[in-house]
């Protein structure tokens, strides 16, 4: 089944809804899109996995890769 995420952005924050399954297609757009958004000064996501019916593994570990994330840096 193919999924796909719907997003918006605030000075605070990325807003992601993920609609039916999260995987290695969406993973990498979203990734490009909240780096964007880190380098920006975003400092926080908000995920609705709400409609998700999955998740892959690539787009567990992108989710997982934004922790620690400041500036397009990992904090130590």
């Amino acid at each position: 089944m193919a999924g796909h995420l719907e997003a918006a952005r605030t000075k605070e924050a990325v807003y992601v809804r993920v609609v039916g399954l999260g995987n290695f297609n969406n993973a990498g757009p979203l990734r490009e899109y909240c780096e964007k958004a880190f380098n920006d000064g975003v400092r926080n996501v908000i995920v609705d996995l709400a409609p998700c019916t999955g998740l892959d593994s690539t787009f567990m570990g992108t989710l997982m890769g934004f922790i620690g994330f400041n500036g397009g840096r990992r904090l130590p």
